[in-house]
């Protein structure tokens, strides 16, 4: 039957059998025979939107909600709306777009009396939140979801509101309770499901090298390269290998750190795709190119870095731009003014006093700002 083709699909999608392309053919293949058949549509519409680099993916979803408003069925149109928010939110850039789409799919689903999906729908939204800098908002979706989850007794839902907690709490400067959130995480991770252990031990690892606990640092990356080798996560390993290599060479340990990033370098081999963390390789291997004295080729690097996460993390392209400015200052401090201007106009309204410490110290090594227009 149709419902058992698109559930194969679904099912060969998820376990990573069949190349994108091929899943894309077979789900228009079947949406061509699902025109007499709303919901069977629908739920294809939704596995195309799960398609990575699949085109037409907001066209998909903002299809699905109109056939679920059609159909008059509450809850399929509250996951099409979801998908609406998370095609916005993952695929184009458009974060924004994404937040009213949500809030009336949570009060849909309220209505209805479904927590399980509250829950999701307040990760969406704190995700949402975090990545355009909005820390209070994003700590108060993660606190929606961690509270239904606890009340619905879902450890694994817990664990990732708290690792979601850690984070954005790490970012407003509330280091202790990262540090709780992410070990109440680890914890979980630890009893319930080791494959999820790598995310809040690469998060207890970052909080411990940004507070400049260096052998806490070395202890958790080491950690987590153990658990990305178990579990063949290798992008994973690059990371391990690559925050190693930040801890050792801000311990002094350059020839540690370059022994770190070549193994990094070789995990991730020919792999050109960004992935998920991958600002922590680069960075390290623009401090050692920097060392090396190849400081417009380590510039040139962190440039790239900064185009590929402006639209994806506001805080994680803002660090990258001081880094950058860090590493031109002493040979050209305009343009260094010049960059932490951009970095000061792009987090305006961020609270985030992790970023804006580091901010401050900056400037007081470089000339005056120039201004917008001198910028421009």
């Amino acid at each position: 039957s149709l419902r058992l083709r698109r559930k194969s699909v679904a099912l060969e999608r998820k376990a990573a059998l069949s190349p994108a392309p091929t899943l894309l053919q077979q789900v228009r293949s079947l949406l061509a025979e699902a025109a007499d058949h709303p919901r069977e549509r629908c739920e294809l519409l939704f596995e195309l939107t799960n398609l990575p680099n699949a085109s037409g993916t907001t066209e998909a979803a903002e299809e699905a909600v109109r056939i679920a408003e059609e159909a008059g069925d509450p809850l399929l149109l509250a996951d099409a709306l979801q998908r609406v928010a998370v095609v916005h939110i993952f695929g184009g850039g458009q974060l924004a777009e994404a937040f009213p789409h949500l809030q009336r799919a949570q009060e849909l689903v309220t209505t209805v009396g479904d927590p399980l999906r509250s829950a999701v729908y307040f990760a969406i939204a704190g995700i949402a939140h975090a990545k355009r800098g909005e820390y209070p908002d994003a700590r108060r979706e993660f606190m929606g979801m961690l509270e239904i989850s606890e009340r619905l007794g879902d450890p694994r839902k817990v664990g990732v509101a708290c690792n979601n907690l850690g984070v954005v709490m790490l970012r407003l400067g509330e280091i202790e309770e990262a540090r709780q959130m992410l070990e109440r995480a680890r914890l979980i991770h630890e009893r319930r499901d080791r494959s999820t252990l790598v995310q809040s031990l690469l998060n207890l690892a970052e909080l411990s090298r940004l507070t400049g606990e260096l052998p806490t640092a070395v202890e958790r990356y080491q950690q987590l390269l153990e658990r990305a080798r178990e579990f063949e996560y290798w992008s994973s390993e690059a990371v391990a290998q690559a925050g190693l290599g930040l801890s050792y060479l801000g311990a002094g340990r350059v020839d540690e750190a370059r022994e770190c990033a070549w193994r990094a370098v070789a995990v991730v081999a020919d792999r050109e795709q960004w992935f998920e963390d991958r600002n922590i390789m680069e960075t390290l291997l623009a401090r050692l190119e920097a060392l090396d004295g190849q400081s417009d080729a380590a510039s040139q690097r962190l440039v790239r870095v900064a185009e590929a996460l402006q639209a994806d993390d506001v805080y994680l392209w803002a660090m990258v731009q001081i880094e950058r400015a860090r590493l031109v200052r002493e040979a050209d401090p305009g343009s260094a003014s010049a960059i932490v201007f951009t970095v000061l106009e792009g987090t305006a309204r961020m609270q985030s006093p992790l970023l804006h410490d580091q901010i401050a110290v900056l400037r007081e090594s470089l000339p005056q700002l120039p201004t917008h227009e001198q910028v421009t």
